[in-house]
C-alpha cells in the first residue's frame, strides 16, 4: 500500500509481504503504525516532500522479521533490466524510496519495536536511524526501547550522522542469536573523526563520536542501551531474565502506546 495524508492509523495487522508493508509519503502527518506483526519489509519512507507537522509519525510495538530473502524486481525474460534489478534479496525492516524528493526530512518516533534482520544483506542495517541523514525540520527523530536482533554478523545500524539534525536513541537492546556472530555495532558513522565503525558500545562511548551525540541527547546515544543475548523464541518473546525484560527508558509524555519496563514489541515469556 502506497499512501500519504493526515490522521492515518494502521493497527494490529498480521501480514506476510514481499514488498513494503506500508509505503508512507514523507508529506504525511499524524500517522500511527502500531502492534503489527510483519514477515517481510515493514513500513517505509517515501520521499514526497515536506510534512505539515513533521515528527508526528509514530511507529511502535511492531514486530518486523526480514531475515528471509524474497524475490525482488520484475520478470525479465529478455535480460533488459540491470542485473541488480531482479533476483532474491534480504529486506530492511524500514526501507526507503525516492530520497531525491525527501524535502526537509522525515523524522519518525519509533519505540518498542522488535526488528529481526540480516545485517549482511542490508545497506543500512536495521534503518531505525534517521533516514538519509537529513532533518532540517527542527524536530527530533527519536528511537527508544527497541529490540534489534541481527542474525548474521552484520551491522545493526549503518549511515549514522552526528550532524544531520536533532536525533535521540536510547534504551536499545542489540542482540544476536550467537556470540560467535561478532560484526560491527555501528558502521559508517559520520562524525567529528570522519567515518568510523564501532563494534561495541564501550568503544562508541569513549571517542569524540559519543561526545558529539550529546548535542542532541544529553546522556549520549547509548544511554540505557546494552548489547546482550535475549533468547528470542518462535513467538518473538525474549527470555524473562534477559536484558530485554527490563531497563526501558522513560518515554516523552506525548508518545502513544503502553509504558513498560521491558523492551521490544511484546512482553518477555
Amino acid at each position: 500500500m502506497v499512501l500519504a495524508g493526515s490522521h492515518i492509523r494502521v493497527l494490529g495487522n498480521r501480514a506476510r509481504v514481499v514488498d513494503d508493508f506500508i509505503q508512507l509519503g514523507s508529506n504525511s502527518d499524524h500517522v500511527e503504525i502500531a502492534h503489527d506483526r510483519i514477515l517481510g519489509a515493514g513500513p517505509s519512507h517515501h520521499g514526497k516532500g515536506d510534512s505539515r507537522s513533521p515528527g508526528t509519525t509514530w511507529v511502535h510495538h511492531n514486530i518486523v522479521d526480514t531475515r528471509h530473502q524474497v524475490p525482488w524486481g520484475k520478470p525479465d525474460p529478455d535480460g533488459l533490466l540491470r542485473s541488480n534489478y531482479h533476483g532474491w534479496r534480504g529486506q530492511r525492516p524500514f526501507p526507503a524510496h525516492t530520497a531525491s524528493a525527501l524535502g526537509q526530512g522525515d523524522p519518525w518516533k519509533a519505540h518498542h519495536n522488535t526488528l529481526v534482520f540480516d545485517g549482511t544483506r542490508s545497506s543500512t542495517g536495521s534503518v531505525i536511524q534517521l533516514w538519509y541523514r537529513r532533518s532540517g525540520t527542527g524536530v527530533a527523530h527519536e528511537a527508544y526501547n527497541n529490540l534489534l536482533v541481527e542474525v548474521s554478523g552484520g551491522a545493526f545500524m549503518k549511515g549514522l550522522s552526528l550532524d544531520a539534525g536533532p536525533q535521540a536513541y536510547a534504551g536499545t537492546v542489540y542482540a544476536r542469536p550467537s556470540d560467535a556472530l561478532d560484526g560491527p555495532l555501528f558502521e559508517n558513522i559520520d562524525g567529528p573523526d570522519g567515518n568510523r565503525n564501532h563494534a561495541f558500545l564501550q568503544a562508541f562511548r569513549r571517542p569524540s563520536d559519543h561526545a558529539a551525540s550529546m548535542r542532541w541527547q544529553p546522556a549520549g546515544w547509548t544511554a540505557g542501551s546494552i548489547r546482550a543475548p535475549v533468547g528470542l523464541d518462535a513467538d518473538y518473546r525474549p527470555g524473562a531474565g534477559s536484558a530485554a525484560a527490563r531497563g526501558a527508558v522513560s518515554l516523552p509524555d506525548d508518545f502513544p502506546g503502553p509504558r513498560s519496563q521491558w523492551r521490544g514489541a511484546i512482553a518477555p515469556r
